[in-house]
């Protein structure tokens, strides 16, 4: 059972990872001929962001293959309180849906805050505790998120509704998710969902720049996408995205529990993003992601493992302002 726990944890981490690295790729728009890419918002606006996340891997665990189909859903809606007169914006972020399903080796949960349940999995009570909390932040043109407030509330939440008997194992949990969902966490999660990868100077059709970026959390990975401006119609930029993934070597290995994983994964990306060019908000988008690799859990139930792990990972990004 403890196995268990570790390895549908160890896939939660790799899908949350998986979230954070494909919202990471969205980019903005502006005007004729040439257009600079740039977040432009006003005092009142408000816009609604939903990311779903849909993965099929397969694990080697003891020479057994295991494989894990998962929908991993987060809502959110983004309120511009201010906007200062360089531009830079105030905002309320708030958890509005969350969506979680997984299958695997005869295991089965299905959660969707739209469609309440009075009996929640362990697994997912914390995601569940998400709905309805809000932060604020301050975010630049250029999409540089600073000055995020009201975090600590968030995580005690979660943590007080949590249901763990072990003391030990709460202490885990607890620091789990301040990481998680902490200020740090949460300015670079937001960087990459409102899209913080714009070109420097003003871009036509045709027209491709290169962009590196790294995520230290769930795991830490390296990012360097190409992107291309492939067309622009009814005031929308149409944005091709390839990239390329790898482990970030600087990057430390995530904690698990009593375990420590260590992610040697690489693979590549390729999709499309649909920008409004005044807002400079995604309105849609979708990537699918091939990726492999191994990863090393150290001090679980086995003692030292190296677990071979492949799939593919789809993204759709919907928007509405």
């Amino acid at each position: 059972m403890a196995r268990h726990k570790w390895i549908v944890g160890g896939h939660i981490a790799l899908v949350v990872a998986a979230s954070l690295l494909q919202v990471g790729m969205a980019m903005p728009a502006a005007v004729p001929d040439k257009i600079t890419l740039g977040l432009h918002f006003k005092t009142g606006q408000t816009f609604n962001l939903l990311t779903t996340i849909e993965s099929n891997l397969t694990q080697t665990i003891m020479g057994q293959e295991m494989s894990t189909l998962a929908t991993n859903g987060l809502g959110y809606t983004f309120e511009v309180q201010q906007v200062g007169d360089d531009g830079t914006a105030t905002c309320k972020v708030t958890y509005n849906t969350v969506k979680m399903t997984m299958s695997m080796q005869g295991f089965s949960m299905d959660y969707d805050s739209t469609k309440p349940s009075t009996t929640l999995s362990p697994l997912v009570k914390h995601f569940a505790g998400l709905v309805g909390q809000s932060f604020s932040m301050r975010v630049s043109p250029t999409g540089h998120v600073s000055d995020v407030q009201g975090v600590e509330a968030i995580y005690e939440k979660i943590i007080k509704n949590l249901e763990v008997p072990d003391e030990s194992m709460r202490g885990t949990v607890e620091q789990q998710l301040k990481e998680q969902f902490g200020a740090d966490a949460l300015r670079e999660a937001m960087e990459q969902a409102i899209g913080a990868k714009f070109p420097d100077g003003p871009v036509d059709i045709g027209d491709s720049w290169v962009k590196k970026m790294t995520v230290a959390r769930p795991y830490p990975l390296s990012l360097e996408s190409t992107l291309t401006l492939k067309d622009r119609k009814a005031g929308i930029a149409v944005i091709e995205v390839v990239s390329k993934i790898s482990t970030n070597p600087a990057g430390k290995p995530m904690q698990l529990g009593p375990m420590t994983m260590s992610y040697a994964l690489s693979g590549e990306s390729k999709g499309q993003l649909e920008i409004d060019e005044a807002s400079g908000w995604t309105v849609g988008g979708q990537y699918t992601q091939q990726i492999s690799g191994t990863i090393q859990a150290d001090g679980g139930p086995g003692g030292t493992m190296s677990i071979p792990i492949s799939g593919t990972i789809t993204t759709r990004i919907e928007s509405k302002k």
